[in-house]
């Protein structure tokens, strides 16, 4: 690993993690590997999974081989993949189940999801309520009635991280590690407010009631309390970080290098890979086609934004195991950052991100890039782009994405 904890505030001037960050402690080049770990807890999003996308419940690596993924987003059955034996991540002859009918990409996830927090949540499980089974699918749907897609965060996460410290043989232990994530988390009860909209209090009630069905035990009574159930329906909302997997876009990544010698192979998979994404699209969506989800990670969540940042966030073994892979030259002594922005947002006017970021992660962002534009109007880029109707001149920076 190539980074430290660091402490000084001045390096960026940002709020939201004070005495919080990561910075090289030897010089990263670009494309380098910075870290890569695995989450606490991940769990997949429930609309994505009312697509039918097969994952692994434990890992969220896909179950679907690259073909079958490709004909039911593109919802035609006659797809044909060329080198899916050399190409296709998913090995099907791996896959198990356990009693209650959840899949698992391998045998150890399903041990490792037992050991976790299964063993509570298995409705087969002859210690758990008969009515577990029903009662996980209540809440899951009453979730997807308050939460549509996009999606930003899994109640099945909050149920899990309490399932994890209920059944962990060192309570104390797990509680501590979760607890690691309510650092500097802002208002609460205002972030649970944007999440839930208009009828938080009688969701919020609902949901606490219905986790309480599933997992309650009177050593997580804290966290049943309003303060406590708050504060950890805010921890998955601000700290659960999006994983996305695919076994067509990492069939199409490992065509691609199969076939790089081949320039017109190359050219003949890109075309292919272009059209099949398109069919995607038109079927279900660019937002149905990767499996998302979201997971706790105890040391990369403590990166911080810059709308201008060194590193990156990827999934490279197509499960969630995450990585940090520097986009340029880092020296030592250097924060590493992130952008928690989409790439539209990104190239958004300075005050439409920074009304973002106060809105979504409650700070002022104080980067290079925001600093440098603090010249700019108060307007929004939507605004902005209003006045240009009006024959105002802006730059191509201060314009939403298409």
């Amino acid at each position: 690993m190539f980074v430290d904890y660091c402490t000084n505030t001045e390096l960026t001037g940002f709020s939201l993690f004070q005495k919080k960050g990561l910075q090289a402690i030897s010089a990263i080049y670009t494309g380098e590997c910075i870290l890569e770990e695995q989450p606490l807890l991940c769990s997949q999003f429930l609309w994505n999974a009312e697509y039918k996308y097969a994952a692994c419940e434990f890992c969220l690596a896909p179950l679907e081989t690259a073909e079958e993924n490709v004909r039911r987003l593109s919802g035609d059955p006659t797809v044909s993949l060329p080198f899916t034996e050399q190409c296709c991540p998913t090995n099907k002859s791996a896959h198990v189940s356990c009693t209650c009918g959840v899949l698992f990409c391998t045998p150890e996830c399903r041990q490792r999801a037992w050991d976790l927090y299964h063993r509570s949540l298995c409705p087969s499980e002859p210690s758990n309520a008969s009515t577990l089974g029903q009662s996980i699918e209540k809440l899951c749907n009453f979730w997807k009635t308050t939460h549509y897609p996009p999606e930003t965060a899994s109640i099945m996460l909050l149920v899990k991280i309490l399932a994890a410290i209920k059944q962990s043989p060192s309570p104390m232990e797990m509680m501590a590690k979760v607890n690691e994530f309510t650092c500097s988390m802002g208002n609460s009860e205002e972030m649970i407010r944007k999440l839930l909209g208009e009828k938080y209090n009688e969701q919020i009630v609902n949901i606490r009631q219905m986790v309480g069905e599933i997992v309650f035990d009177p050593s997580l009574e804290p966290f049943f309390t309003d303060q406590g159930f708050t504060l950890l329906l805010a921890l998955i909302f601000r700290h659960g970080q999006s994983i996305g997997t695919n076994p067509f876009s990492k069939w199409a990544e490992n065509a691609e290098r199969l076939v790089a010698s081949n320039p017109a192979k190359c050219e003949e998979i890109n075309k292919l890979v272009e059209q099949l994404f398109e069919k995607m699209d038109q079927k279900s969506g660019l937002q149905f086609i990767n499996n998302e989800g979201s997971g706790l990670y105890a040391t990369s969540f403590h990166i911080r934004h810059s709308c201008d940042p060194n590193s990156e966030l990827c999934f490279p073994h197509n499960n969630h195991v995450l990585q940090v892979k520097a986009t340029t030259s880092i020296e030592p002594g250097e924060e590493i950052t992130v952008c928690y922005l989409d790439e539209c947002m990104q190239s958004s006017s300075r005050h439409t991100r920074v009304k973002y970021l106060q809105e979504n992660y409650s700070f002022t962002c104080h980067c290079r890039k925001c600093e440098s534009q603090i010249g700019q109007p108060d307007v929004t880029s939507d605004e902005e782009e209003e006045d240009s109707s009006d024959g105002e001149v802006y730059s191509d920076d201060d314009m939403n994405c298409d």
